[in-house]
């Protein structure tokens, strides 16, 4: 029978094995744009989803850059001398002129191998392989758009210019709805699994309201914001807002959980997200050492288990 000092160890190894499966905030990775205050001096910081930055300059020398998009380790980045840049995550340079020939690109998606860019200046929206290919650069065209967004075979519009609203596409260019969220004046429009927010102004104030990836009004007001924001985007549960030298964090469901999460920087303008929404609690480093303990103490109780007597049994008693 083990012993009551082992039982313990055990039985405090396996709490700690029970509560690695606990769910926590996610490790995901924010990187924010900014835009600089000269030609060329644009960065994109990386920091951490509760707002520790990991790298304030992880890509410098940039040229206004607009919009950024994450996705399978790489970075995309619009430019407003009407370029496309292409980075690692780490900041490595793929190719700064992935591609050419754009005019003021306001806003840029990546899905799957698909580039998905709204090309302000042309007034259309252009597909583009993440290999640099064109696919398509007037793949949308007549929109003037500030905002774009894809879910899977949708693709979703923002103007208030040829249209005052949401409008929805198919990522083959085809029209599902001109209007699906109309009567708004929307800047910029993000989707996560079944729902919309959309930053729009409403008067004298900015918001992002909330609605069904059907257009159904959930919640036009769900975030209240001061003016001067320039950029939203969606993870999991969280909404992170770019402000005037700040990003605030909010859920989905409006409440604000970190107002400002990020602060002191210089004209911030697009943001993205990649990671994961939530992971094991056993990537959290209080978990490793909880863990660690407990291997370490099981070891010793078992390495002196093994140097003492064992207790002999009625069969060891018969053969003597």
């Amino acid at each position: 029978m083990l012993s009551m000092t082992l039982h313990r160890r055990l039985g405090c190894f396996a709490i700690a094995l029970g509560l690695v499966a606990m769910p926590v905030a996610s490790f995901a990775t924010l990187f924010v744009v900014s835009i600089g205050s000269d030609s060329n001096t644009g960065t994109i910081g990386a920091y951490t989803n509760s707002g520790a930055v990991i790298n304030a300059s992880l890509i410098t020398g940039l040229n206004d850059p607009l919009s950024v998009a994450a996705s399978g380790g790489f970075l995309y980045v619009t430019t407003l001398d009407g370029k496309i840049g292409k980075y690692t995550t780490s900041g490595a340079t793929v190719n700064a002129s992935l591609v050419t020939g754009l005019d003021q690109p306001s806003d840029i998606e990546v899905s799957g191998n698909r580039i998905f860019v709204a090309d302000f200046g042309h007034g259309s929206i252009g597909e583009y392989t993440t290999s640099g290919a064109t696919i398509n650069a007037s793949l949308i065209s007549g929109v003037h758009s500030t905002g774009i967004a894809v879910s899977g075979t949708h693709l979703f519009v923002s103007s208030a210019s040829e249209f005052t609203g949401i409008a929805e596409y198919t990522t083959s260019g085809g029209t599902v709805n001109p209007l699906l969220i109309p009567n708004i004046s929307p800047f910029d429009v993000e989707v996560s699994g079944s729902n919309l927010f959309v930053w729009s102004s409403v008067g004298e104030e900015d918001v992002i309201g909330k609605y069904g990836i059907d257009g159904t009004a959930i919640d036009p007001m769900l975030i209240p914001l001061i003016p001067l924001n320039s950029a939203l985007a969606v993870s999991g549960t969280d909404v992170f807002v770019v402000g005037d030298g700040f990003v605030s964090k909010y859920t989905t469901s409006g409440e604000v959980i970190q107002n400002p999460l990020i602060s002191g920087l210089t004209n911030p303008g697009g943001i993205a997200v990649e990671g994961p929404s939530t992971v094991p609690e056993a990537f959290s480093t209080w978990w490793f050492g909880l863990i660690a303990a407990g291997l370490l103490g099981l070891a010793q109780a078992l390495k002196a288990r093994s140097g003492r007597p064992t207790m002999p049994t009625a069969a060891s008693n018969r053969a003597i």
